[in-house]
């Protein structure tokens, strides 16, 4: 029968120390019920968070495990209202589970298939290595349920001792919440392990005490090899503190493997977000501050006492270490799903780090591809870079942009409502008046325009993730902006976004790929011809050799050229595509691709330079240099080739998410309008300012 030994460990602290320990445990508190929403989902199976993300009956009076000032105090912040409002129990008392966002519910699923995957990596390599016996200890672990998924999965026949440590308080409350759910933590498999299961309560500032705790386990032994595991833990100590942390393992034990799941890239704009978020919770990432990539990690490790350290952030974990994704396709099929561009910047700026205090032939993680482009980006003078405040209603993401004439038309999108709240937006207005000039049926983003001689044309978006709208409609600029609908007058192109609608005549459009209904990506390629009865539309018989959402298109002027490049497949890959399309034929032509996949970027054609700027967008290096710049990158039309790309720099307080935007060229300069998006659970960020950059000077 498993044992399970709770120890105990308390200091005095100061004030200041205590109300900082507070915010930190808190953040457990918050991500306990993100992680139960997630697996209630079935994001990932856990049978036994759900019990710590309510309140369980009987244990109203909680007080007795609060922390910080009123610790042991029954406060009115206690009272029974109160304590179900926090741990999601309803006035009935009957326990439910806060459902959490699609993206958030994605966040943290990840984070289990990290550390379940580094776990289950660092078992077989004692095993090919010959090993015996093994020891877990999880630092910071709150209320983690990573040993017991383990019994389940009987992972821990070979595991002497798994330890959990944390402040005392937290782990009072853990051994509680266990105890009043013992049928379901004291399972069959529990009960069958050998493995000692123990609950330390210390503080990770004063280490001589943790050692003292863990000698006190039987049978532990720090010469045995040990996984040492800290999620999002140490990053909130000072950076000396957390160094001491690392820096005492890798002396303690000679053959151990230390793990964190942490942030990274602090000084992008998405970084920048995430750290006014911590710092507004009062718990601010230190350690990012000085070591802020996945580059300087090694380093860190040496300096630390690790024979060997590889980092490497969650998007190269999953795309580049060979990583099983049928996990992300089971994903797909849960709920609908459209946060792409924010999903691939929340893997960009989370990493996890290995260490170990011994040389192994296999390592657990291999570096990625994340520096793949750094040294070829040249950076933009700043003199050539004029940054303006936009005009309210230029101020959403997802919108549709439409330049006529001298006239600027932006419909769509998401931004601030009428209610003064965010939702989708219904209204269409143009610069350079930016007066509200009409308004859209419905409430759509991800739309997509074709400017014709006389009118703009708009189709598709979407108001729900799986709600896309095939209604197509014009705007006559020099007939008071009036909006009519246009009727199809033959077979049309399915519902659909993130589409691309060029027009290739004064008369005619042709519609490419796109997100269907079903949230699938499409192939097909559409040639419509408009005229006063509506629009008639053909289908090509030719397809993109691959189905592709968030592509970029562009018409090169005087041909019947239109160049596609990059965008989103099924399986969530990042295509490096281009594709030559004729616009009378509809033949596809492949072109030399991308070095590297490219998706949610904007194609703008550049006269003075021959060549097409791609502008911001995803790629597998957009946040790897930790800077807070737009990157764009350069299509040659002469030797039909990506050149290189160019780093836009922005200042270093200002916040500009160079996805979900809009560009144009205007009298040769490249105007970046619009875009942002949901920032994982750090809050909606939607870009205020106008960038504008003089294309002679590139």
């Amino acid at each position: 029968k498993a044992t399970v030994s709770v120890l105990y460990w308390s200091q005095m602290s100061t004030p200041t120390d205590t109300q900082n320990d507070l915010h930190v445990q808190l953040t457990n508190d918050s991500s306990i019920v993100s992680k139960a929403s997630t697996c209630e989902f079935n994001y990932f199976q856990d049978p036994y968070v759900k019990h710590y993300a309510v309140i369980p009956e009987g244990m109203e009076n909680l007080h007795k495990y609060r922390v910080g000032p009123d610790a042991g105090k029954k406060t009115e912040a206690t009272s029974k209202k109160q304590l179900n409002r926090k741990h999601n129990v309803s006035g009935s008392g009957k326990k439910k589970i806060t459902r959490r966002a699609p993206l958030i519910h994605r966040g943290y699923a990840i984070r289990y298939v990290a550390v379940d995957l580094i776990v289950k990596k660092y078992i077989e390599r004692l095993t090919l290595e010959g090993g015996a016996s093994f020891q877990i200890v999880l630092l910071g672990a709150g209320f983690d349920t990573l040993y017991h998924r383990m019994c389940d999965l009987g992972q821990l026949t070979r595991c002497s001792n798994f330890i959990e440590v944390d402040f005392p308080q937290v782990v009072l409350r853990k051994e509680a919440i266990m105890g009043m759910h013992e049928e379901v933590f004291s399972n069959e498999n529990t009960k069958k392990s050998e493995t000692g299961y123990h609950l330390i309560g210390a503080d990770l500032k004063d280490l001589d005490n943790v050692r003292t705790q863990l000698l006190n386990i039987k049978n532990f032994s720090f010469s045995d090899p040990t996984l040492v595991i800290s999620e999002v833990v140490l990053a909130y100590l000072p950076t000396s503190l957390s160094d001491s942390v690392l820096k005492w393992v890798a002396a303690s034990f000679p053959n151990a493997t230390s793990v964190l799941y942490e942030q990274v890239c602090p000084d992008t704009s998405f970084g920048l977000k995430m750290m006014r978020h911590f710092k507004k919770r009062n718990s601010p990432l230190f350690p990012l501050l000085d070591y802020p990539t996945t580059a300087c990690q090694p380093a860190r490790g040496e300096k630390l006492g690790y024979e060997q350290t590889c980092a490497v952030t969650l998007f190269d974990l999953i795309y580049d270490n060979h990583t099983n994704l049928k996990f992300s396709e089971e994903w797909r099929k849960i709920e609908p799903f459209d946060e792409f561009e924010e999903w691939h910047l929340k893997l960009q700026h989370y990493m996890v780090w290995v260490g170990d205090t011994k040389s192994h032939d296999v390592a657990l993680v291999t570096t990625g591809t994340g520096d793949l482009n750094r040294n070829k980006r040249r950076p933009v003078d700043v003199n050539a870079v004029e940054i303006c405040k936009s005009s309210p209603a230029d101020i959403r993401y997802g919108a549709c942009l439409a330049t006529h004439e001298s006239t600027r038309i932006v419909a769509g999108g998401f931004g601030i409502g009428a209610n003064s709240l965010h939702s989708r937006i219904t209204t269409i207005s143009h610069t350079p008046s930016g007066n509200h000039v009409a308004d859209l049926s419905l409430a759509l983003i991800f739309m997509s325009s074709a400017s014709l001689s006389a009118d703009v044309i708009f189709f598709g978006g979407r108001q729900g993730p799986l709600k896309p709208s095939g209604s197509l409609f014009k705007i006559s600029p020099s007939d008071s902006n009036k909006t009519t609908q246009i009727n199809n007058i033959s077979s049309s192109p399915s519902p659909r976004w993130r589409h691309q609608l060029i027009a290739t005549s004064d008369s005619k459009v042709m519609l490419v790929g796109g997100q269907s209904s079903a949230g699938i990506p499409l192939g097909d390629i559409w040639h419509g011809e408009l005229s006063d009865e509506g629009c008639l539309w053909t289908e090509s018989k030719s397809l993109l050799p691959t189905a592709r959402h968030s592509f970029a298109t562009v018409s090169l002027p005087g041909t019947d050229e239109v160049l596609v490049f990059g965008g989103l497949d099924k399986q969530e890959y990042l295509l490096p595509e281009v594709l030559s399309l004729n616009a009378i034929s509809g033949e596809v032509v492949s072109l030399k691709p991308l070095p590297f996949g490219l998706y949610a970027t904007r194609a703008v054609y550049c006269e003075s330079l021959k060549s097409i700027i791609l502008v911001g967008g995803i790629t597998a290096t957009t946040s790897s240099s930790n800077q807070n710049e737009i990157v764009l990158y350069q299509w040659s039309t002469e030797s039909r080739e990506y050149v290189g790309e160019y780093a836009v720099p922005l200042p270093t307080d200002t916040i500009f998410l160079s996805v979900n935007h809009q560009a144009y060229v205007d009298n040769n300069e490249l105007v970046i309008m619009g875009g942002g998006g949901n920032c994982f659970s750090f809050g909606t960020h939607i870009n205020d300012i106008l960038v504008r950059i003089n294309l002679r000077c590139l």
